[in-house]
Order: structure tokens, then sequence, then C-alpha cells
């Protein structure tokens, strides 16, 4: 049986900011759910370290887009492959405006 490639994990300056500033929004209403969402985007980013092909392909350009769900919204992580590298690029709100 083929192994799997092992895939490194970088994190954008810019995800690591949305991640904080995800947090820092959630924090004051209710420091739990806080604390899950940055669980659970950690616990997508290992499940794409094995799937890496999990994300919906974006039109025109090399990342993809997971939707992870959480509470009524959920989450849209961006990510892309560079070689054996899985770069997280961005993450947002389900209904944050985004680019």
């Amino acid at each position: 049986m083929p192994r799997a490639r092992k895939l490194k994990l970088i994190w954008s300056a810019a995800a690591r900011r949305d991640v904080i500033r995800l947090r820092e929004f959630i924090d004051p209403h209710n420091p739990e759910a806080a604390r899950n969402v940055a669980d659970t985007l950690k616990k997508a980013t290992r499940l794409l370290l094995g799937h890496p092909a999990l994300g919906k392909p974006l039109d025109e350009r090399e990342d993809r887009e997971l939707f992870i769900p959480f509470g009524h919204r959920g989450y849209i992580l961006r990510y892309r492959l560079e070689d054996k590298t899985l770069v997280i690029v961005r993450i947002w709100h389900g209904l944050e405006e985004r680019s």
C-alpha cells in the first residue's frame, strides 16, 4: 500500500491574525465558544493534512476553501498546497465580507 506524503503545515500571517480576530470578537460574549472556535479550526487543519483535496477548488486560483461547520453559520478556511506544504491562507466567519 502506498504511503501518503507527509505535509508540512504553515499558517500565513493573515490567517494567524484571523484566528486572533475571531477569538477576540467572540471572547467578551462567550469565552468558552471562543476557545471552541480555535479548537475547531485546529482540528480542521489536521483533517486537511490527511485529506488536502477535501476543500472546494476556487475558479482560476490555486487556493481551495473548506467550510467548517460551527454554530449557525460556520467558518471558511482558505488554503493552498505548495509542493509538500499546506498553507493556511485566510479564515472568515460565514457572514463576513471576504476577498
